[in-house]
């Protein structure tokens, strides 16, 4: 295991463990394929479909914030987000002058 991604197995097993067709849990995943959430066993950063925000992690504020984007000052929300707004619910302004000291 190196940096800072973690395996969905136990980080003891070894690259070339291959489990038996019957294995069941932890023993049923192979030693190069830790990613359990996706289909193959591999982590991803380039994905064939669903990626809506960029292929790396990005940081977003959240819709009603009382800061701006430290990281993106550009992009105070995720572009993806659905805001769903109705009169009499409106979301507060970004930065919002009642929590500026």
């Amino acid at each position: 295991m190196t940096g800072l991604d973690v395996p969905d197995f136990t980080a003891t097993k070894a690259p070339d463990y291959q489990p038996t067709a019957d294995a069941e849990g932890d023993a049923g995943l192979a030693g190069d394929k830790p990613f359990l959430l996706h289909g193959d066993g591999f982590g991803w950063i380039w994905v064939p479909v669903g990626l809506n925000d960029g292929p790396l992690p990005a940081h977003y504020e959240p819709l009603e914030s009382p800061v701006r984007n430290p990281i993106y000052p550009k992009r105070q929300t995720n572009p993806a987000a659905q805001a769903k707004s109705r009169p009499g619910n409106e979301y507060a302004t970004s930065p919002d002058a009642r929590f500026l000291s």
